[in-house]
């Protein structure tokens, strides 16, 4: 039981990474290539849960869900940690955009690529860091998220910040501790990896 729910956690944290960054780095792309109207809205709206209380988009989405008589399950947490995550995939991204520029991109066009070859050829691998590190924080954010979880799960869709509050009602037990342990190190081991491998592609970029 409690070992499908460590994986039970990482399948929310891993697809729901996976959809935020999809769609937060179409976003980012959207708002920091193209121009048209309603931009600033696009990007309030994307930045929304960031500065939302966790509590009220928990409890938000689950008086969506009970209206439309979805049932509660691995989808409807997915649903919800993609958008806790949303924020934070799009900024890694549009940050990335704004500082590179545009002149590989134009290079390309004035050389022949058309839009979408462009865009796979150029834009999609400059894009690669921010993209990948867009997935581990968002990984992070949802391994560790609590508040607004605590409304959509269910016995069978525990994640582990759930199951831990859960146990220490009852007291501290070396499962606790453990469970505790194995939270704590995932949170800080992620973006810790995430950095020394940024940092040695970046020294490998500049010796060639």
């Amino acid at each position: 039981m409690k070992d499908s729910r460590c994986a039970g956690t990482g399948i929310v944290a891993v697809s729901a990474s996976v959809v935020a960054t999809c769609v937060g780095g179409l976003a980012a792309f959207a708002t920091a290539r193209l121009f048209f109207r309603g931009k600033g809205l696009l990007q309030a709206a994307v930045a929304a849960p960031m500065v939302i209380s966790k509590v009220i988009l928990g409890v938000s989405l689950l008086v969506l869900i009970v209206k439309f008589g979805v049932p509660r399950g691995f989808t409807s947490l997915i649903a919800l940690h993609a958008l806790l995550c949303l924020p934070f995939g799009y900024l890694v991204v549009w940050a990335r955009l704004v500082t590179a520029g545009r002149d590989y991109e134009e290079a390309a066009l004035t050389l022949g690529a058309n839009d979408l070859e462009t865009a796979f050829e150029i834009t999609i691998p400059l894009l690669g860091a921010a993209l990948t590190g867009s997935f581990l924080l968002c990984v992070t954010v949802s391994f560790d998220e609590f508040s607004a979880t605590q409304f959509l799960v269910i016995p069978q869709t525990q994640t582990m910040p759930i199951q831990i509050y859960s146990m220490i009602q009852t007291g501290v037990t070396p499962t606790v501790n453990v469970f505790a342990t194995v939270l704590t190190i995932v949170t800080i081991a992620i973006p810790l990896i995430a950095q020394l491998a940024f940092g040695a592609l970046h020294r490998a970029y500049l010796r060639r």
